[in-house]
């Protein structure tokens, strides 16, 4: 049986679209990327600290959240921009 009933009930460049994000969305999928998180004993205090300070308003915890996951997120991207997948589209 042939697919092109599809077509009956949205226009080709619909469907097309679809199955480039159907197809980018499962290559996405695929690979990855390990992050292994290696601390000492007060530095994991410290950033449980942090963050329960930081949920609670204070802008210094927040911000040192914020710098430890721009560390986080910089090994990401470098990792997908590798893969020549771009996070930002």
């Amino acid at each position: 049986m042939s697919d092109e009933w599809i077509y009956d009930i949205a226009p080709k460049e619909q469907i097309d679209s679809i199955n480039e994000q159907a197809d980018k969305t499962l290559f996405n999928m695929s690979g990855g990327v390990s992050l292994v998180l290696s601390t000492d004993n007060q530095s994991a205090i410290d950033l449980c600290q942090n963050w329960k300070l930081a949920i609670g308003g204070n802008a210094m915890s927040w911000l040192r959240i914020s710098t430890f996951m721009a560390g986080i997120i910089e090994t990401l991207e470098t990792h997908l921009f590798e893969e020549n997948i771009n996070p930002y589209e």
